[in-house]
């Protein structure tokens, strides 16, 4: 009798006291490996319990990722035989993983999230603008009777560098709204 065959059977054992039908049952995340983790049922380790019940393997999934320790509910996809078994409902997450084309939370409204990194770029650009303003007023030193002559030779080369206003689609990632 192979492995999984020998682990069916103590599952069907452990199951025993709900009845032949039983198709749902309880244990305790001994760890989590890729897609799948092994569920303690009693004194029993079962191995290669998916975390997603359709993983073809493509993208466009959801993956919730149990905490080890934590306790979930196993589902037996295949019938009763005990071979296709899949996590369906968790104790406590430790990350959920989607991938789609596009993400809409609580209705969308609110337009897309901010690309971080594109938003960082604008930032230091703003402060690095900033930080030559005030570099040319502390180095500006005041000139008797020039009229402001001498603060305009100062400011004129920051003066020149116009910025560029940002748009939304600048920082908006529209695949994801909120």
């Amino acid at each position: 009798m192979d492995t999984y065959s020998e682990i069916a059977k103590a599952l069907r054992k452990i199951m025993g006291r709900y009845g032949t039908s039983a198709q749902l049952f309880t244990g305790e995340v001994k760890s989590v490996e890729g897609g799948t983790c092994t569920v303690l049922v009693g004194k029993l380790e079962v191995p290669d319990v998916l975390l997603s019940p359709a993983d073809d393997g493509k993208d466009g999934k959801l993956i919730i990722t149990p905490k080890t320790g934590s306790m979930v509910t196993v589902a037996d996809l295949s019938g009763g035989e005990l071979r296709h078994l899949s996590v369906v409902q968790w104790g406590e997450v430790e990350k959920i993983s989607l991938s789609s084309d596009r993400i809409e939370l609580n209705g969308g409204k609110n337009g897309g999230l901010v690309n971080i990194q594109d938003l960082a770029e604008k930032l230091n650009k703003l402060e690095k603008d900033n930080n030559s303003l005030k570099q040319a007023f502390s180095s500006w030193v005041p000139v008797p009777q020039d009229g402001g002559s001498s603060l305009k030779a100062v400011v004129a080369s920051w003066a020149s560098q116009q910025l560029v206003q940002t748009r939304v689609s600048d920082l908006e990632d529209d695949k994801i709204t909120h």
